[in-house]
């Protein structure tokens, strides 16, 4: 917590105080209720890479768990904001389970709801949000899909709707910026972030049915264990190795499956790790007519 002297006076010295803490977690959404003094944070990533579904409140001294009856799925990499029109804290996207969500939810201090509005924004993850009160609006820039390239659309919530913005000049696609209100110029200041570059990642299972045939690769953040036997299921001989996460369609042509991945070029990736598995139609093989390759696990690096 940043600590400074008293509105309107030039602070002599500012100094860091560090206050109680929820434990480690990362990729958390946060926001300021002026309404209630209140600090809002909603989510994020503990130390395991499991997604977080908790609600926190910090009133000035401690953090304060709530017990909302309804509550946003567990995620991480979502962005919050004060709606100045529905005075209430505002939640937008993020992902889960390598997921990218696209939906919004209100915070009113007791429970969360769902708003279900007449638009919203793509599906994405680590953009940034950030209340406007003198225009009435909630402004939204940029972000990426779970496997994607950076974004750099703008978005504004003006109480019951999300309404796309074509700003020009406007900021270049990215992702993991920050955004804050500066009240002394009534504008958004929008800093830093990561640019639009991403790693193409080939990918190729060979050995499938000659003719074309639908495939699909299977995404998952970790490689199950035991693995799962998919006999009982018609596809004899067949082993399940990733746990599914996402799954990518795809078509084998001439006994050959590609998908071409596209890595985030963001240094808070690596080490992550990925298990994935290509199934493929092949109506002669089993009474199922599917068949999985291997599994692959993989460790993000940098270079």
């Amino acid at each position: 917590m940043l600590g400074t002297m008293a509105a309107g006076a030039l602070p002599a010295q500012v100094t860091w105080e560090r206050v109680p803490t929820l434990g480690q977690r990362l990729s958390v959404g946060l926001a300021e209720d002026p309404d209630r003094g209140r600090i809002v944070l909603f989510g994020g990533q503990d130390a395991a890479g499991a997604d977080l579904g908790d609600t926190w409140e910090w009133d000035g001294t401690r953090w304060i768990q709530c017990q909302p009856l309804v509550s946003p799925p567990p995620r991480s990499g979502h962005a919050m904001a004060f709606d100045p029109v529905g005075r209430r804290v505002l939640l937008f996207g993020g992902q889960s389970n390598y997921t990218s969500l696209d939906d919004t939810w209100a915070w009113d201090g007791t429970n969360w709801q769902e708003l279900r509005p007449a638009s919203r924004p793509p599906a994405r993850v680590e953009h940034a949000m950030a209340a406007d009160p003198g225009r009435g609006q909630v402004a939204l820039f940029g972000g990426r899909p779970a496997f994607g390239s950076a974004l750099g659309d703008t978005w504004l919530w003006n109480g019951t709707d999300w309404q796309l913005r074509m700003v020009s000049p406007a900021p270049s696609a990215r992702l993991g910026h920050g955004m804050a209100f500066h009240p002394g110029t009534g504008k958004i200041v929008l800093v830093g972030g990561v640019d639009a570059r991403r790693w193409p990642w080939p990918l190729q299972v060979v050995g499938g049915p000659a003719g074309p045939s639908p495939a699909a690769l299977v995404v998952g953040d970790r490689a199950l264990d035991p693995p799962v036997l998919l006999d009982p299921l018609g596809m004899l001989g067949c082993t399940l190795y990733a746990a599914p996460a996402v799954v990518v369609p795809g078509m084998a042509l001439g006994g050959v499956a590609s998908w071409s991945l596209t890595l985030p070029a963001d240094p808070s990736v690596v080490g992550e790790t990925l298990a994935l598995q290509a199934a493929l139609v092949d109506p002669l093989a089993n009474p199922a007519g599917v068949v999985m390759s291997e599994g692959l696990a993989a460790t993000l690096g940098a270079r």
